[in-house]
């Protein structure tokens, strides 16, 4: 039991008696470490609390060693304790009895270390950050955070502890930190508080130190101060041929990060000639950035390099920086992009030899027992396993028509939560496909914990096409006034989502927080962003509130095709037609979609002939391939003409007499609409007149002769003066197809009209004008088959022209009837075997 008498300070006794956790056992290897560490620790912990002690090592060691080596591996955790509380409180004694004897003058037996200044006014608001640096239990994130604080202190009164805390030789943890700290610092760009004087000096003493981590982290710290007497100090000891090796090689390889001075490499070309092994290599290091060949460990290269460089003046030489500095990053931006390629490619070859396998073992379950391997890859940690099972089931929806439920459903949403982006932005695009509710409601959920700007895309794509109602809120908070996302790409895909969305949303929902959120981002879109712009008046097609009307009279006059398509599509579903002009004109736009529109607009709100003029233009246009352009414009021409008479109806069909068979179309689909008032009016025979002509005039006698029948039977009235005509028509195409047959019921049906001389000769004239025709005397056979229908009519029915034609049909008709047609040659006539011999000479 130790005598409190002997305890001159309460404090130091209790700290001390905190216990001192270590491991229970240790191999006999890392003892040796683990009391050396331990010793180390608390010589520097009684130094701290009783500096006038100086540092006891003799003392130290003499109570310690002793105790280190009792403790065997083979000893219990208790007697392991109990040693190291007894070592540490023995220590902690040291201290006052060296003090003691330092004051006596009795320092032969205990010689005192020398002690390093340290501040000792420490401003109030920093003493715990200070504290917390010295604390040998601190952590070293906490120790990060303490130096920040020191370091950025806003009244700048920790600079001086931070310049205290780079001296500090017996601390080189907290050395490391602090210079971490004010590397961090200067990375960070957002203030100068950083930057001091005095930290340069303690710097460059460090990077000659022993502990290659603190050199490295000096050496960084350094690199960031854009003070040129920072160069010029570090090559003045670069220089020093009595400085320590060690330091001038420190100051070499900072220097390596000022190499784009031009003074800097001038001095590093001089080191060439020290004659010192370390400092030219590391000479030749440095010097590598500064040129576009590295020379390696060439010295006269690096002179004969020098002498080149040293011609060009000050202007030329910042140049040739600039070059060399276009021309690195252009090498980096290479090897970057041949390794990214070479990752991906080994990444790909992975995961496809991964899906290979799981895709053989998979199709060799059954059906039970396959899904299940399915949810147990899709939960498994390993990220191939995971996407390669994504991959399957992808494949089985797209050649199977598979819907994953159950536990594949659970756990392919569950990869949502996945620490991969790349996992879950392909679960997304599985997920998307789902009609599910559930999935809707885990990638809304996604929604809000979702940080990776390209997955938040992919979020609200999906959300798109998923295309329900409960997910509207969501996307209109997402681009809401709050600006909870300013990405472009994000806000253009919501915007397409409350699209899409919004046609499905039930009437008489309040819009109100929709509208100010789609006004509002409109408003902010760049004028220059016609994507963007055209995105949102897309995503306000869909809402179709009245309030977005000037918006899209105004949007509609733009010229990107973007931006008037979907300005479009708002003003038809808010029916509002006061910008037909306009549309007109958008009917030549060279945007195949919003000619598309423009034309179903004309359709849907024209009326006069300014409207039918770019349908017809459309419809007529040789070359026309798109057959939905095309399909809108016929069904807006049917629709314009709907309301008009049956005549103004026929008269403008003409209009596409370039285009029979739609003009024939048209006719024929007015008929047949006719049909319902059992089509003998004025209104069909005119529509039948009409179709007769057009089939006549493009040559189709077959077809139109069904058809003129069929008119002349149902108007055929010989008070009419129109019967005649149609009749006369009638007769004139059976004559041109060939029907000789019923032209004797042709006949007969026309002798009740023609009562006088003038009609009985527009008919013998229109059998005269076919017999003269030259297709007519062609082929004797057509006057036979004409007679045979003629003869049986009497003579005088039809006048004296009649007994002409008959007189010109008869002969030709018994000259074929007493002239029959000569047999086919026998072989024995055969004139190939005449050939002038005698043919029974055999």
């Amino acid at each position: 039991m130790l005598n409190p008498a002997m305890r001159p300070d309460r404090e130091l006794y209790n700290r001390s008696s905190k216990p001192m956790h270590m491991p229970q056992r240790l191999h006999r290897s890392d003892r040796s470490t683990v009391d050396s560490r331990l010793l180390k620790k608390s010589k520097l912990w009684v130094w701290h609390h009783h500096p006038q002690a100086g540092r006891p090592i003799a003392a130290v060691n003499t109570v310690w060693k002793p105790m280190s080596h009792a403790i065997r591996p083979a000893d219990n955790r208790r007697r392991w304790n109990r040693c190291l509380r007894a070592a540490v409180c023995s220590l902690l004694f040291v201290a006052p009895v060296v003090g003691q004897s330092s004051k006596t003058g009795d320092s032969a037996t205990m010689p005192a270390s020398p002690v390093e200044d340290l501040p000792t006014d420490i401003p109030a608001h920093l003493k715990p950050s200070w504290d917390g640096m010295l604390a040998l239990d601190a952590r070293p994130i906490e120790r990060r955070r303490y130096a920040r604080t020191l370091l950025l202190d806003p009244t700048e009164q920790g600079r001086p502890l931070v310049a205290a805390l780079l001296a500090l030789r017996s601390r080189p943890d907290l050395q490391v930190i602090v210079c971490d700290v004010i590397a961090a610092c200067a990375r960070d760009a957002q203030t100068d508080q950083w930057q001091d004087s005095r930290f340069v000096t303690p710097l460059i003493k460090l990077l000659g130190h022993s502990d290659t981590e603190l050199r490295s982290s000096a050496r960084e710290a350094l690199a960031h101060f854009p003070d040129e007497t920072v160069a010029e100090q570090l090559v003045a000891i670069a220089l020093d041929p009595q400085a320590a090796v060690g330091d001038r090689v420190g100051a070499v390889d900072v220097l390596g990060d000022h190499v784009h001075r031009r003074h800097v490499v001038e001095q590093l070309i001089t080191l060439l000639e020290c004659g010192v092994p370390d400092i030219v290599r590391h000479v030749t290091e440095a010097l590598a950035p500064a040129s576009r060949k590295n020379y390696g460990d060439d010295v006269d290269e690096w002179r004969s390099w020098w002498v080149r460089m040293s011609k060009l003046d000050e202007n030329g030489w910042l140049r040739d920086r600039v070059d060399l500095l276009r021309a690195q990053r252009r090498d980096a931006q290479e090897a970057y992009a041949i390794e990214r390629k070479r990752r991906k490619a080994e990444d790909a070859l992975r995961v496809e030899r991964i899906d290979r396998l799981q895709r053989d073992f998979f199709r060799a379950q059954p059906k039970t027992q396959g899904e299940t391997k399915l949810a147990e890859w899709l939960s498994d940690p390993l990220e191939e396993v995971a996407r390669t099972a994504l991959s399957i089931i992808g494949s089985l929806i797209a050649e199977e028509g598979y819907r994953p439920t159950g536990e594949v459903l659970a756990a392919l949403l569950g990869l949502l939560d996945s620490a991969s982006a790349t996992i879950r932005r392909e679960t997304l695009e599985l997920a998307q496909i789902l009609s599910d509710p559930a999935a809707v409601a885990a990638v809304l959920a996604r929604l809000g914990d979702e940080r990776d700007p390209i997955v938040r895309i992919a979020i609200v794509r999906a959300l798109g096409k998923l295309n329900d109602p409960i997910a509207f809120d969501a996307l209109v908070d997402a681009i809401g006034p709050d600006r909870s996302d300013a990405a472009t790409e994000f806000v253009r895909e919501a915007a397409r989502a409350i699209g899409r969305i919004a046609a499905k949303l039930p009437r008489g929902r309040d819009l109100t927080r929709a509208v100010a959120a789609l006004n509002s981002r409109f408003a902010d879109a760049r004028t220059d962003d016609a994507t963007l712009r055209g995105d949102l008046l897309f995503a306000m097609a869909g809402v179709a509130d009245p309030a977005f009307t000037e918006t899209f009279r105004a949007a509609i006059n733009e010229s990107d095709g973007a931006i008037p398509r979907a300005a479009l599509r708002g003003l038809m579903a808010l029916d509002d037609p006061t910008m037909l002009a306009r549309v007109r004109d958008l009917t030549r736009h060279q945007d195949p979609a919003l000619r598309l529109n423009a034309v179903e607009a004309v359709g849907r709100w024209g009326a006069g002939d300014a409207d039918l003029e770019p349908l017809l233009t459309i419809l007529t246009a040789e070359g026309e391939t798109d057959s939905a352009l095309h399909g809108a414009a016929w069904d807006g021409f049917r629709r314009i003409l709907r309301g008009r008479s049956v005549a103004d109806r026929v008269e403008k069909s003409q209009s596409l007499r370039d285009v029979p068979e739609l003009e024939l179309l048209y006719l024929t689909e007015l008929e047949g609409s006719l049909a319902n008032g059992n089509g003998r009016g004025p209104d069909a025979r005119l529509v039948r007149e009409r179709i007769v002509e057009v089939l006549t005039r493009d040559g189709k006698y077959e077809e139109a002769l069904p058809r003129i029948e069929q008119l002349f039977e149902r108007h055929h009235d010989p008070d009419d003066a129109k019967s005649l005509d149609t009749g006369v028509e009638l007769l004139r195409i059976a004559l041109l197809t060939g029907k000789y047959d019923r032209i004797k019921g042709v006949l007969e049906r026309l002798a009740p009209l023609a009562a006088d001389a003038r009609r009985t000769a527009r008919v013998v004239a229109t059998v005269r004008l076919h017999m003269d025709s030259e297709a007519f005397g062609e082929d004797p056979a057509n006057a036979v088959a004409l007679h045979e229908q003629l003869a049986p009519i009497p003579a005088d029915q039809w006048g004296d022209g009649w007994a002409e034609l008959m007189g010109r049909l008869a002969p030709v008709a018994a000259t074929a009837h007493d002239d029959p047609p000569p047999e086919p040659p026998s072989p024995q006539d055969d004139p190939a075997d005449s050939s002038g011999g005698d043919p029974d000479s055999n």
